[in-house]
């Protein structure tokens, strides 16, 4: 694995690694990077956000609110999306309004806003008003749909747009936020102009903010890092009744939670509902107020990530086949009609990781299929789908992750154009990398370091968790742990002698041609390992190298 060293310079203390950190991270503002500002304080300005925009929405929801009509919160059904519409939900249901959220089913309605589930709405209800989050700026037709239907529509999303953009009544429109992130400044904006309230409302809706901005994969800087620090602050304090028994459910020690937490136990739970069933019920967890509901959809919600980790996993052994004949392409690409629609983006994304290449994977039924890929850095895999914008049926996302829709008849001539079109990225952008932070005296792998590196979280996209090179580490000892011997454990000593413990998760089988005495240079993260009341520093390898 090849390593690229950000930052050259040696630090021989704490103060030298923090400045070195800093300077990778492009940090400007040393005190707003570590005392990133309250949201509340953000203006929409600064955003991007057209006050023209706002200004309609307002009116717009003032006759609405005279007249107590419906408005319709149109939602999406990932965690970015439920999180989005509980925020405006709460907030419009607190200062009166007559508000009902509604959250797409991904098999029979598709992504985003579309006619087809806005018949459903339609068939049950006359909303005098329809508000989008997360969703709705590439959404033409159904935009055209509402405008005949006369009911007006105001769009909040965080997408990237097209040169064109729909004909809604207002469009509050951000990139530079997640979804939620926008819902939240529409929903402080809203609360400022109808109530005396002090930004309490709104500030108790930073742990749902906080976790879609994680979740969404936004990168850590600037507002990002304000709304995530500042949301898991909200999320270690909140007394959210779904939230709080979703967190006992899943054994998470509330005060420990961390990006990492939400990663990994908390947002799959939300994304679950979504995938295989209905993200509604994700929704009425977020928005209860029933302790006995609380703990029963927390517990639906943690069964149905089991099964969305099972499904998985045997989805992607099925897409393996497809790939080991894809050897010379750039872009991966493979189809079934037995890939659920709601894993394709996880099936996508592991094997982006795997294999370092764009993937899409695309789940087929009678007529079409519904795709999802993933990309690698330097790859804008969302403006490489719009190049066959016009074989395709739909298409939107971000430069990392995207999807589309296409009719079953072109999927053979849209892969064959996308493959070639990718032929052209330079073969060094597929070789494995491993950024690393800068080279590390065995010296400064302390407690005093850890502790250093903690007060750089939340660590994110654009603000990963450091990793450390070390040189010249003369092997001690080695030893294998796990029932099946899968992990790695090396005592190491610098040339000044100077001990240091390393792990390495699913790395067993470097015991085999590791020996003692033998040069090796480790890249990781520090880590603190605590073993009966004794708390040591060790590093948690990601590359492991002889020295040759």
């Amino acid at each position: 694995m090849k390593w690229l060293i950000k930052n050259s310079a040696l630090a021989e203390n704490q103060t030298e690694l923090k400045k070195i950190l800093l300077e990778n991270r492009q940090v400007v503002d040393e005190q707003q990077w570590f005392n990133p500002p309250k949201p509340t304080t953000f203006k929409i300005e600064e955003l991007n956000i057209d006050q023209a925009a706002l200004k309609k929405s307002l009116e717009i929801l003032n006759k609405v609110k005279n007249t107590q009509g419906l408005i319709v919160i149109f939602g999406d059904y990932d965690a970015d999306g439920i999180t989005a519409t509980a925020i405006l939900w709460r907030v419009l249901h607190n200062l009166g309004f007559n508000a009902k959220p509604f959250i797409p089913d991904r098999l029979n309605h598709g992504y985003g806003l579309t006619t087809k589930a806005l018949d459903e709405i339609f068939t049950t209800a006359t909303p005098e008003l329809l508000i989008t989050v997360d969703n709705g700026i590439v959404a033409h037709e159904a935009v055209d749909y509402l405008n005949k239907k006369n009911c007006p529509i105001i769009l909040t999303d965080h997408h990237l747009p097209e040169e064109e953009l729909p004909k809604a009544d207002a469009i509050f429109h951000s990139t530079k936020v997640c979804g939620a992130g926008v819902s939240w400044l529409f929903a402080r904006e809203i609360i400022r102009h109808f109530s005396a309230d002090n930004d309490q409302l709104i500030s108790k809706q930073l742990d749902l903010a906080g976790i879609a901005t994680i979740a969404d994969q936004m990168p850590l800087t600037q507002f990002n890092r304000s709304f995530a620090a500042w949301g898991i602050k909200s999320l270690k304090n909140t007394t959210r009744l779904g939230l709080t028994e979703l967190i006992k459910n899943s054994s998470i020690n509330q005060s420990l939670i961390d990006s990492n937490i939400i990663n990994y136990a908390i947002a799959p739970r939300i994304n679950a509902m979504g995938r295989l069933k209905n993200g509604l019920q994700a929704l009425r967890l977020l928005c209860t107020t029933n302790q006995e509901q609380a703990a029963n959809l927390a517990q639906e919600l943690s069964n149905t990530n089991v099964e969305r980790q099972d499904l998985t996993a045997q989805q992607i052994e099925s897409a393996m086949e497809q790939v080991e004949a894809q050897a010379q392409e750039k872009l991966l690409i493979v189809q079934e009609h037995s890939f659920h629609e709601g894993v394709i983006g996880l099936i996508a994304g592991k094997l982006t990781e795997q294999f370092n290449k764009p993937v899409i994977v695309i789940s087929l039924n009678e007529t079409t299929g519904k795709a999802s890929a993933r990309s690698i850095a330097g790859i804008n895999i969302i403006e490489l789908i719009r190049e066959v914008k016009s074989d395709l049926l739909a298409a939107g996302g971000h430069p990392m992750a995207a999807g589309f829709s296409v009719e079953i008849s072109k999927i053979d001539l849209i892969k064959k154009k996308l493959q070639a079109l990718a032929q052209k990225y330079d073969d060094e952008l597929f070789e494995r990398k491993l950024e690393v932070e800068c080279l590390l005296p065995v010296k400064l792998a302390t407690d005093k370091t850890h502790h250093l590196l903690k007060t750089f979280e939340p660590f994110g996209v654009k603000n990963p968790t450091p990793i450390f090179g070390f040189d010249q580490l003369k092997i001690i000892s080695i030893k294998t742990m796990g029932q099946e011997s899968q992990h790695l454990r090396l005592a190491v000593s610098d040339e000044d002698g100077q001990y240091l413990n390393i792990i390495g998760w699913k790395k067993g089988y470097l015991a085999e041609t590791l020996t003692s005495g033998q040069l090796i240079k480790v890249a990781g993260e520090l880590s603190l390992n605590e073993w009966r009341g004794r708390t040591t520093t060790q590093i948690t390898a990601r590359s492991i190298e002889a020295v040759i």
